[in-house]
């Protein structure tokens, strides 16, 4: 399965890095990259569980935003970040690419 560049980049640029803060009035948490993560392991387990759901495996899940509790995904296809209602499965166009939405982070002091 071949990954956006920007889902790419971002596990490849951001080592120890823990990206959360406020994002327009929300909080926003992006999963750390950490130098020991198994990556593939992780995206094994998101396919796995977006397979088991009946869904696509398109929108990969790279964090979290409050307090409505809804992950944050990247379309695979396009690099677009989206919100997800877990109840619905309702996404909601963050950012226009996940560079855009990691700019807009204000972090916490």
């Amino acid at each position: 399965m071949p990954l956006h560049y920007s889902i790419k980049d971002y596990f490849n640029s951001y080592l120890f890095l823990s990206l959360e803060g406020l994002y327009h009035s929300n909080y926003i948490y992006l999963e750390p990259v950490e130098p020991d993560k198994d990556l593939l392991s992780y995206f094994k387990n998101l396919k796995n569980y977006e397979e088991s759901q009946g869904k696509e495996f398109r929108y990969i899940q790279i964090g979290f935003i409050s307090p409505d509790e809804m992950a944050i995904n990247v379309d695979n296809e396009t690099g677009k970040s989206y919100s997800e209602d877990y109840e619905t499965n309702e996404l909601k166009l963050l950012a226009n690419s996940l560079e855009e939405l990691i700019g807009e982070i204000k972090l916490k002091k």
